[in-house]
């Protein structure tokens, strides 16, 4: 049976041949706004975007990271060599010079490079990057006020939407493609957030720019695609700006994001293994271990619990819970409901801090949360 490869080189970590690079050209032309409020009418044709790309397209950037080989082997073998250099893309969100962008862009990096629409290259500083949920925010070393795009309105992708996607695949720096969202809320390997799916064409370099519906609202950053043998094959993944926007104060002012951990391993359940254990549905999160001494241990966890809800909300998938767990406020006690050999109970767990996020870039089927 034909494998096929899921994100390409790890969520667009492929690293870019040299030539690619030397492609690194800016869109000098682009039109200057300083925030994406003017452009919230749609179009007649939805799927024309052509007013909304050239008043959005000047805030949307080309970076390009120099990275040594030992700090892209360190990215859990999700990054190749290739010069040392990798691309990606950003959008600056505030004025004053704030860019944001997806972490593995950026993470590891000795020098970072940005080249703006209007042809300016600008040095930038890594002021916090999450590789759990894979942000990053960056600060222009450039002086002046720049064009921004919004983060501040709440959007939320909607089933078959127009989207247009911004970016800087293979070193083309504003590129624009246009498609609609395909899927809302779709998991991939290894990871914990609920993606936007889209047939937006998305490339290696496409990584960090922003996705756009017809209002001319940002709803998620371009994060990954899904791949057969490095081609595109219509299916991107982008992460929601609403799993981003409370992470920002942090990584702007302390460079990182605390995260939770009760000590105890999550496994999807899958049909089969719901019949298995004769369960009614595959909705919760199984526990499949739990760490001696840990909050989970001492709330009284055990392996073969069904998590179904966290704080009285229902949980879907492993993922959900997983993400519930290290986005909750570090010493707060949560409430998990548990499901064991047929009852339901509720246990209240201390959420303490989590300092191995970085283990999360592995493939693997169960979350340690």
């Amino acid at each position: 049976m034909k494998r096929a490869a899921i994100i390409a080189a790890a969520f667009l970590w492929t690293a870019i041949h040299a030539a690619a690079a030397s492609c690194f050209t800016p869109d000098a032309k682009a039109a200057v706004v300083g925030d994406n409020t003017a452009a919230e009418q749609s179009t007649p044709d939805q799927f024309d975007f052509s007013h909304l790309a050239n008043k959005l397209v000047s805030a949307v950037v080309a970076i390009q990271s120099e990275v040594s080989s030992s700090a892209q082997k360190n990215a859990e073998g999700a990054l190749r060599e290739a010069g040392g250099d990798r691309i990606g893309s950003g959008f600056i969100f505030d004025p004053a010079g704030y860019i944001l962008t997806s972490a593995h862009v950026v993470v590891g990096a000795q020098l970072v490079t940005v080249r703006m629409a209007d042809g300016r290259v600008c040095g930038a500083a890594i002021r916090g990057a999450d590789l759990l949920i894979d942000a990053a925010v960056l600060k222009l070393d450039c002086t002046g006020h720049f064009p921004a795009i919004s983060i501040k309105r709440r959007a939320r992708a909607a089933l078959g939407e127009p989207v247009m996607a911004i970016g800087n695949p293979y070193g083309l720096a504003g590129s624009v493609s246009v498609g609609i969202v395909s899927a809302t809320q779709r998991y991939v390997p290894g990871r914990l957030i609920g993606f936007i799916q889209t047939d937006a064409v998305l490339n290696p370099g496409s990584s960090g720019g922003p996705l756009i519906d017809s209002r001319g609202h940002l709803i998620g950053i371009n994060t990954a695609m899904y791949t057969f043998a490095g081609a595109n094959t219509g299916i991107g993944f982008a992460l929601p700006i609403e799993a981003v926007r409370s992470e920002i104060s942090q990584l702007e002012s302390k460079g990182r994001v605390a995260h939770g951990w009760i000590g105890a391993d999550l496994h999807p359940i899958a049909a089969d293994l719901a019949l298995a254990m004769g369960l009614k549905s595959n909705s919760g999160a199984l526990v499949t271990a739990v760490t001696r001494g840990s909050p989970a241990a001492i709330a009284g966890l055990q392996q073969g619990d069904v998590l179904v809800a966290f704080d009285g909300q229902r949980i879907d998938a492993a993922q959900q819970m997983a993400l519930r767990v290290k986005t909750a406020p570090v010493g707060d006690d949560a409430r998990l409901t548990v499901k064991r050999h047929g009852s339901l109970m509720v246990v209240r767990v201390r959420i303490r801090q989590d300092n191995d996020g970085a283990r999360w870039l592995a493939d693997r089927n169960d979350f340690p949360i």
